[in-house]
């Protein structure tokens, strides 16, 4: 069976089983997804929907004593990727005095120096 060859509606380059030839296929899905992601809120909204946020009430306590910075280097420059640390690895141990606000790699350096990085006492 052969397929039936028309012109493209957008180049008039052979399209093959539809009104689109392959680049103006992809053209249109790409322009079709991109307005449905802005029309729908952008990554925020995504995230909300999708990807379930944990909201860590704890991280905004230590928030404002860290001034919105990593307190091992400073780091500063997206908030939202800081991490809350527990100082004693005890994950049920949210006191202030107990957290820390650090970046990603700060974060990884610090278990990396444990040697574990696992955390004490897991709630179940």
């Amino acid at each position: 069976m052969r397929y039936k060859t028309e012109k493209c509606i957008e180049c008039e380059k052979p399209a093959k089983d539809g009104k689109y030839c392959n680049s103006c296929r992809y053209k249109k899905r790409k322009q079709y997804y991109q307005e449905r992601y802005i029309n729908n809120g952008g990554y925020q909204a995504y995230k909300l929907k999708y990807r379930k946020i944990r909201l860590n009430p704890f991280k905004e306590i230590i928030r404002k004593r860290a001034c919105d910075s990593c307190e091992k280097c400073g780091w500063n420059k997206y908030y939202d990727i800081l991490q809350a640390h527990h100082i004693n690895r005890n994950r049920d141990d949210n006191s202030p005095e107990n957290l820390l606000l650090l970046c990603p790699t700060c974060h990884q350096v610090e278990h990396y120096l444990e040697q574990t990085g696992i955390y004490i006492n897991k709630s179940k």
